[in-house]
């Protein structure tokens, strides 16, 4: 009781009911399918492809299957549950050439188990084969072209994902706080949070208080939401 003493007051209510339209898909019942049998000898022509293509590339797998349950329950009488199901691809290769060290790491996760094991593996044998070509560049040029891949979309957020942490901006330490409803990015940038797509790995029908998931923009059309 001592403890509730410190600190502000904080004033909110808990959900008392959840509705929910369109449920979105989040458990795929064959995750069971995958035994370990199953599981290996996929790891194994993962392995045996990739040594079709290099056999000097060391090479690790790792395939996880694993499913959970959430389940929210409040004084208000709410009480939720949800299952979720995920199977992880991670496919991490080193090649050394004299002096040289190349390492590519790929990596695939979904809610579902029909996860495409060998075009991971063909995306790994792609990302090999474009490493080795050595860029080129004019000294005097002024602009450079550079194309970023898909998988360093997480590099590139980390400031974003600084920006509209919710700490950073309470204490006014976000280089965007304060700045709802003001053009801070092109107009042609847009980011947004849909938590609705069936079978993505991050995806839900109700959030961590019990209340609808719903999609949000935190950047639309350059204006900071």
């Amino acid at each position: 009781k001592n403890n509730l003493l410190f600190g502000k007051d904080a004033h909110f209510e808990f959900v008392k009911s959840y509705a929910q339209s369109n449920e979105i898909k989040t458990f795929d019942e064959s995750i069971d399918n995958l035994s370990n049998e199953k599981i290996i000898v996929q790891g194994q022509e993962i392995v045996s492809r990739i040594a079709e293509y290099n056999r000097d590339i060391d090479i690790n797998v790792s395939l996880e299957a694993e499913k959970n349950q959430i389940s929210i329950h409040n004084s208000s009488g709410l009480n939720l549950s949800e299952k979720k199901s995920l199977y992880s691809c991670v496919i991490e290769g080193t090649l050394s050439c004299d002096d040289e060290i190349l390492n590519i790491y790929k990596s695939e996760a979904s809610g579902s188990s029909d996860l495409k094991i060998m075009n991971i593996a063909q995306e790994f044998i792609f990302l090999f084969e474009y490493s080795k070509k050595k860029a080129r560049l004019d000294r005097e040029a002024s602009h450079l072209p550079v194309i970023f891949h898909p998988d360093a979309i997480d590099v590139l957020f980390l400031s974003l994902l600084h920006a509209f942490n919710g700490h950073n901006v309470y204490h006014q330490i976000s280089p965007l706080a304060g700045k709802e409803g003001t053009k801070e990015f092109s107009k042609s940038f847009t980011v947004r949070e849909n938590p609705k797509i069936n079978y993505a790995t991050f995806s839900r029908n109700f959030d961590d208080e019990g209340m609808q998931s719903r999609e949000k923009y935190f950047i639309h059309d350059g204006v900071v939401n």
